[in-house]
Parts: C-alpha cells; structure tokens; sequence
C-alpha cells in the first residue's frame, strides 16, 4: 500500500512539473522572449491554478497503519491550525452580520441600512475547537458598477489584505433573493481570484427561519432559480444557512455546520489554502507587511519609501493581467 501511494504521489508531482510553465516568479516584469499575447493569457490562465501550501508539501500524506480497510484509504491531516474566511457578496447581503454570527461577538458593525456600512476590509478572530478562526469582512469591492480605478484598488486591497490566501471563501447571499446583482458578483469574483476560487467557495444563505424548520438541501434542490441551481453545482453543493438572531447552543450548531463544509473544503484540496499569481506577488512584496495591523497598501505605501511603491505596481500588473485573462476566459460563459 504504501508503494502505491509513493508511485502516486511521484505520478502527480511529475504531471504537475511538466503542466505548470510561466515565469520564474510571479512579479517578473517581462514575459519571456517570443511569447505571444495568446500564450501569455494561457499561462496566466495555468498560474492562476497553482496552489501554494507552505505548512503541508506537495505529496505529504500522512498514512495510518493502524486503519480500518474499510475506511478511506487516505487519513490526511490537513486542517491548518489557524483557518482563514473571506466574506464576500452584494452589498446588504449579510456579511458582516454572518461574521458576528461566526466569531459569536459583535465584531463588525452590522444594521439595517440603505448604504453600506463596511467601508474598509476588517478582520476579526476566535478560538473555537482548538483552532483559531480569522474572519475577514469585506466591503463593496466587487459590484460591477465601481470605476476601473477603484475596481482595480479595491481588488488589489482584498488580495494584500487576505494574502497569504483565504482557506475558505463564503458567498453570503439572501435566502430567496438570489439576483441578477448575485449573479455580477459571482462573477466579478472569479475575475478577481481566479476562476479556481468557487472551488474554495461556500454558498452562505442568511434569513435561515425563514424555511420555518424546512430543509435547506430541498429547498436549493428544488428552486426554481437556474442560475442558484448552477451556482450550487459549480461550489460543489456545499451550502449551509444561518439565522443571525440565533444564541447560545443554536448559534454553535450553525458553526458547527458551516466548519464542516469548511472541513470539506479542506479534503478537497488537500488543506492548502486558495494562492494565484497576486497572491504570490503579495507575499514578495512589502504590501504583505503590517503596520498596527493594516495592510502598506491601506495608504501606507509611502512609507517603505520606492520599494513600496515597487511592490504596488507589481501588484497591480499582476493582478490587471490576471483578471483580463479571467474576463475573457468567462466571455459568455453562464455565470
């Protein structure tokens, strides 16, 4: 058994050496001599697919003699101690109320409002189950009606702010109002991650009581919503609701839920978490600094002095080719 294992995981590191091509690094300033606009976008479209884990090497996977042969032929210890969130969906979807909802503590500012109150990206942590869990609240920078400028600002913000990349990204989204603004957003958010990221996505509905002690399952079964229906098979139907009035043992059980579908997430991709170019990028770079806890790129830049602003224009190439590649690789696609 353990012979199989090694040849598979020498088969897969093999594949992975041979697929992969691109740049030495993820900020080189160049392409290399010859390359095509064509084969730039492909190998853009190929980087955004690589997934960094710095805590779990490729092909580490830890083996129990002692196993029931009729469990999983693969016990893998994956989950990271610490676990990364990223919040994300329309304006007035419920994130920051979700964040509370998880942390169990009014963390963020989170009301009704006709504006939207989360300004900044925000980040707030607890203990739960011998892991710390960092939450991540994001604010409007995904709807398709912001500018280029702050489209592009706002992007390259989310990706200094959650470098070194989140392990799981939860779309928080209305129970029963699943929109044509949804469905932007969705897709703004694969042009800004990398189409790879609904792999790493959990379809969050809040207003939970609202099923009246009905069956989430059935109800995304059953909606009549085709693009929620979509959606919910491209995230792998991991979907789970939450009541954010709910207290005590109520409130834990939502938890409970959503770290499962987190856990799966984490099998799924054998515990790393979701990395692409920009990330990279941001890690190399003086952006992945912190100064009292925010990023450089929070208007700080300046203050590393040329090699700062270095960084941030690395960040910015990086992250306009990769998302002019997404864009025309999601060009009539569905969602």
């Amino acid at each position: 058994m353990q012979a199989v294992f090694s040849y598979c995981s020498y088969a897969r590191d093999a594949l992975f050496s041979w697929v992969q091509t691109g740049p030495p690094g993820p900020c080189d300033k160049s392409a290399p001599e010859g390359e095509t606009e064509n084969s730039q976008e492909h190998r853009v479209e190929k980087e955004e697919f690589k997934l960094i884990d710095h805590n779990c090497p490729t092909g580490a996977l830890s083996q129990n003699p002692e196993q029931d042969v009729s469990g999983d032929l693969r016990e893998k210890k994956q989950t990271p101690q610490r676990l990364r969130l990223m919040l994300v969906g329309k304006t007035g979807s419920g994130k920051s109320a979700i964040g509370n909802s998880i942390l169990g503590r009014d963390a963020f500012e989170s009301k009704l409002s006709s504006r939207p109150l989360t300004q900044t990206f925000q980040r707030g942590s607890r203990e739960w189950a011998e892991k710390e869990i960092e939450v991540i609240d994001t604010p409007d920078f995904l709807s398709p009606s912001l500018s280029q400028e702050v489209a592009t600002r706002g992007s390259c913000e989310a990706i200094s702010f959650s470098s070194p990349g989140p392990h799981a990204v939860l779309l928080v989204t209305q129970l029963g109002r699943y929109t044509k603004e949804d469905q932007e957003v969705v897709r703004r958010l694969q042009e800004v991650f990398g189409v790879g990221i609904l792999a790493y996505t959990i379809l969050v509905f809040t207003r939970k009581e609202d099923l009246d002690g009905g069956s989430l399952d059935e109800y995304v079964k059953e909606t009549d919503n085709r693009e929620l229906a979509k959606l919910d098979v491209l995230c792998e139907r991991r979907h789970c609701g939450f009541n954010n009035r709910a207290q005590g043992a109520e409130q834990e059980a939502q938890l409970e839920e959503l770290m499962m579908k987190i856990e799966a997430v984490l099998w799924e991709n054998e515990g790393r978490r979701y990395s692409n170019r920009a990330y990279q990028c941001a890690q190399q770079s003086p952006l992945s600094t912190e100064v009292q806890g925010r990023p450089i790129f929070q208007g700080r830049a300046s203050e590393e002095g040329p090699s700062g602003e270095d960084g941030l224009e690395d960040l910015r190439r990086v992250q306009k080719e990769s998302e002019e590649a997404h864009k025309r690789l999601l060009k009539g696609a569905l969602i």
